[in-house]
C-alpha cells in the first residue's frame, strides 16, 4: 500500500496524487507499486489511471476486475486502461 493513515483526510488525497505521481517515474518498481495499491479502496481509482498512463499491460489481470467496480468512474477507467494496454 501507498500509506495508511486514519480516514480519508488530506492524507487520502496525497495517497491519491501519489499514486498519479507513480506513472511519471522511470522506476520499474512503480508498476509493481500501483498493482499492490489497487487493493486499496482509497487510492484504486488512481492506481487504475495511473496504470493506464503508463501502458502497464502487466497490471492487465488486477485491473479487470474494476469493470465491474461499484464506482462509475473507476468502472470507465479501468475500461480505458485495459483499452489503452491493447495499444
Amino acid at each position: 500500500m501507498l500509506w495508511h493513515g486514519p480516514g480519508r483526510t488530506w492524507r487520502g488525497r496525497s495517497r491519491e496524487m501519489l499514486a498519479l505521481a507513480l506513472a511519471n517515474m522511470k522506476n520499474p518498481r512503480s508498476v509493481d507499486v500501483l498493482i499492490e495499491s489497487l487493493g486499496d479502496d482509497d487510492v484504486a481509482g488512481h492506481a487504475v489511471q495511473a496504470l493506464r498512463k503508463m501502458k502497464a499491460k502487466k497490471a492487465e489481470p488486477a485491473i479487470r476486475p474494476f469493470i465491474q467496480h461499484p464506482k462509475t468512474w473507476i468502472r470507465s477507467e479501468a475500461k480505458k486502461a485495459l483499452e489503452r494496454m491493447k495499444e
